[in-house]
């Protein structure tokens, strides 16, 4: 199927996978940079003073163990891109 201006339908798909797998790749690499700094961008901003929460260290792991997964799949992800 050609959609409009001529742009194949495995060409928008191709970009679409490599934005997806970039944007993947970067908030994942956030996550294992700065687990606190996406704490507090996603669930922080609820606390009167996210500052004097103590964040345990199995979450702090597992923010880190998902950065991790994030960055494979972002990976697969371009690399399935290029097929």
């Amino acid at each position: 199927m050609v959609w409009r201006f001529g742009i194949g339908e495995t060409r928008v798909m191709t970009v679409y996978y490599l934005v997806v797998g970039a944007f993947l790749i970067l908030g994942s690499v956030c996550m294992i940079a700065s687990p606190r700094a996406v704490w507090y961008a996603t669930r922080g901003w609820r606390y009167a003073n996210p500052e004097e929460v103590r964040l345990s260290a199995a979450h702090m792991m597992w923010s880190r163990i998902s950065g991790v997964v994030g960055v494979v799949m972002g990976v697969v992800l371009i690399i399935y891109a290029f097929r």
